[in-house]
């Protein structure tokens, strides 16, 4: 993509304006002393691109502007952005949008970020469909910015020699997360179909997920409901409102338990003789369940003496036969032992025992007070109650409701509907026609490192110790390395240098494989702060840097590095190249280089702020 920079201009508070002029396909080379304001042009031109916070140093520049901006070129268009100076750390919202390049005299507002961004989001081919996969701090389905992009731009004094980070932005979320995704857009191993059908197929295998997660849960929600069913049951039986928990427990029964519960009403004494009769009803349930349980348990008790007692049968038998049998000295013992135990068991087990009339008489008695509290309960009028078994069973048949609602939403979705669905997402899934780009990735990797080794060895003496390395290009820490031939083993790189150098082959790489391979997202601008910043550190700044002969030669081969890309895009792709570089150090070390055009140097009285702008 073609792209550059033609003017930067500052309006100040009266009016007057400032140009930093650049040339188009050339690498323009700022240098001059420190605090003369170079680095705050790139802070510029990223405010001016729609930035939604701002690095522009308050004191002696934001102070005495009142506008920044830009006059630019993109895909054969020339385009212009105004912004008022940010009110501290809050951006403006106040902008200037020309469609042909025009920067006004004086500024005003004429459009607003979401339109500008509109125009800059075509210009960079992009659109809704190019979303992120999400992260951390970045919602699912976030669109991909055109300011993501300008990460390949950009080599800031922050990461320049960084071991770490390559890339600009990568403390902030939403770069962090982004930067995958343009990278394989922006060297052409996705393109923006297959990222539709890969959204179109994530999507359909998100909701066939979420429908068998409901399906699963309906499985699971109906084996709960017959767990908690039959707990409701035995509680509705303790309270009274059933008389024995059936075999099975459906909602129609449980809707059926509370259905009948009287909603109470009334109050006074009235009231209480309703709680008195309904909490001796409750009691008199409990009584006659436990009776019935016990008669069962009972019932169950004769039935296995009577089993015994058919075991012994044979014995009346053998009595019978006696004389005929062969006697030993312990068998009349045993005879009458087992005639004992036979005389116990038929008087266990007839039909009718003492503790059977007695349940019997107990249940009458009790289903007689049971009628009579039914009648005192039906007698009288329907009261909110006080006392703490009517709060209970009021609570629970509040409960039994709430779970009703669950269960009959549960029993209403049947697997059958999920499954329709399902099929119906399946078959769509099938018809889309994903490209897995992963080899095409390792393929496009490949291309970054022979770019990158051919740099190695153009830079020459600059990086000698690892002349005999090759290049690795890291793709999920975005970075490049160096290893040994014929070795996997990653070499920990030590100097400064060396990691500026690493920085220049990356970045040089990107941009030709970019070109290579269409060159559609990506501009084919660059922007260098101090590429001299190892040889002489933070530091050591001051108005003239003087160098080592092996420093200014390391210098002047990053220079020729830079001038020799600029020329091979021209002639091998005829592709302009634009590159703003600022430097400390004398101009005379890369001024006769082909392809660099120094500027005005920021020295004595020349600098980003006019002087008399400080004059009240």
């Amino acid at each position: 993509m073609r792209f550059g920079i033609d003017t930067i201009r500052l309006w100040s508070h009266k009016g007057e304006t400032r140009d930093i002029i650049f040339e188009r396909d050339k690498i323009n080379v700022l240098s001059g002393h420190s605090s003369r304001g170079k680095t705050a042009l790139l802070h510029i031109i990223d405010y001016c691109l729609l930035s939604s916070s701002h690095k522009i140093p308050h004191d002696v520049i934001n102070d005495t502007v009142a506008w920044y901006g830009i006059k630019f070129y993109i895909n054969g268009k020339d385009l212009a952005i105004a912004r008022m100076s940010p009110n501290e750390q809050t951006v403006s919202d106040e902008l200037y949008f020309s469609s042909i390049g025009t920067l006004p005299a004086e500024p005003f507002s004429n459009s607003n970020s979401d339109d500008i961004k509109a125009v800059l989001q075509s210009e960079f081919s992009l659109d809704s469909s190019v979303i992120l996969y999400g992260g951390r701090g970045v919602r699912y389905g976030t669109q991909v910015s055109f300011r993501y992009f300008l990460m390949f731009n950009t080599i800031s004094d922050d990461i320049i020699t960084n071991t770490a980070a390559y890339f600009d932005h990568q403390q902030e979320d939403r770069y962090r997360v982004a930067l995958p995704r343009v990278l394989d857009l922006g060297l052409g191993i996705d393109s923006l179909r297959n990222i539709e059908l890969r959204e179109q197929r994530d999507g359909l295998k998100r909701e066939i997920i979420s429908l068998e997660k409901k399906k699963a849960a309906i499985g699971t929600g109906r084996h709960l409901f017959e767990s908690e069913a039959r707990k409701l049951a035995a509680t509705a039986a303790e309270y009274g409102l059933i008389e024995k928990v059936p075999k099975e427990v459906t909602i129609d029964f449980l809707r059926e338990v509370v259905k009948d519960v009287p909603i109470p009403e009334a109050s006074g004494e009235d009231a209480k003789r309703l709680s008195n009769a309904r909490a001796k009803l409750f009691e008199i349930n409990r009584r006659m369940r436990r009776l019935r349980e016990f008669s069962d348990e009972h019932k169950q008790y004769k039935l296995t003496l009577k089993a015994t007692l058919d075991s012994l049968k044979p014995l009346d038998t053998l009595l019978k036969h006696s004389t005929e049998l062969l006697r030993t000295e312990i068998f009349d013992d045993l005879i009458d032992s087992l005639n004992v135990d036979l005389r116990v068991l038929k008087s266990a087990t007839a039909a009718r025992h003492p503790v059977d009339t007695q349940v019997t008489k107990m249940m009458d008695e009790l289903q007689k007070e049971k009628t009579e509290q039914e009648k005192t309960i039906e007698s009288l009028p329907k009261a909110q109650k006080s006392f703490q078994d009517t709060i209970q069973l009021v609570r629970f048949v509040t409960r039994i409701q709430t779970k009703l609602e669950t269960y009959s939403a549960v029993a209403s979705e049947g697997p059958e509907n999920y499954d329709s669905q399902i099929n119906k997402l399946n078959a769509q899934l099938n018809q889309l026609k994903v490209e897995d780009v992963a080899n095409l990735r390792d393929g496009v990797i490949g291309q970054i490192n022979d770019v990158s080794l051919s740099l190695l060895s153009e830079a020459g003496g600059a990086m000698s110790n690892y002349a005999s390395f090759v290049t690795s290009f890291n793709y999920e820490a975005r970075k490049l390395q160096l290893r040994r031939k014929n070795s996997s083993f990653i070499e920990n790189v030590g100097s400064s240098s060396n990691h500026m150098f690493l920085h220049l082959f990356m970045f040089l790489a990107i941009h030709k494989v970019a070109i290579d391979r269409g060159g559609r997202f990506v501009p084919a601008f660059l922007f260098i702060d101090q590429p001299s910043r190892p040889y002489y550190g933070e530091e050591k700044i001051m108005d003239e840097i003087s160098l080592k002969d092996s420093d200014q030669a390391k210098v002047s081969q990053a220079f020729g590095l830079l001038s020799n890309f600029v020329s091979r895009m021209k002639k091998d792709h005829d592709a302009d190249f634009q590159m703003i570089v600022l430097e400390h150090v004398p101009v005379d070390l890369f001024k006769n280089l082909p392809n660099v055009k120094v500027l005005p140097e920021f020295r004595g009285a020349n600098a980003l702020i006019p002087m008399h702008w400080f004059e009240p």
